[in-house]
C-alpha cells in the first residue's frame, strides 16, 4: 500500500486525544481506496505535516443543527 492523502484532525474531547482521518491509498495494482483511518502502520517512511491551531474546537452532534427549510416562505 502507497499512502496519496491523509488530512484530518486531531482533538482533545473529554479530556482524551481524539482523532478525525481520511486516508487515500493505493496497492500495487494501483486499485484506489479511501475512507476513515481507524489503525494503520506505516512501514517505511510518511512526511507529515501537522498544523497547531490554537483555540478550542467544540465538537456538536449532527442532530443539534439547524438545518434551514429552503422552500419555506417562497
Amino acid at each position: 500500500m502507497e499512502l496519496l492523502s491523509l488530512t484530518g484532525n486531531i482533538t482533545m474531547q473529554d479530556d482524551d486525544v481524539t482523532t478525525h482521518i481520511h486516508v487515500t491509498a493505493a496497492d500495487n495494482d494501483f486499485r484506489v481506496f479511501g475512507g476513515h483511518l481507524v489503525t494503520g502502520e506505516v512501514q517505511n517512511l510518511a512526511e507529515l505535516v501537522i498544523r497547531i491551531i490554537p483555540g478550542k474546537v467544540d465538537r456538536i452532534s449532527f442532530e443539534s443543527l439547524y438545518v434551514m427549510d429552503l422552500g419555506e416562505n417562497q
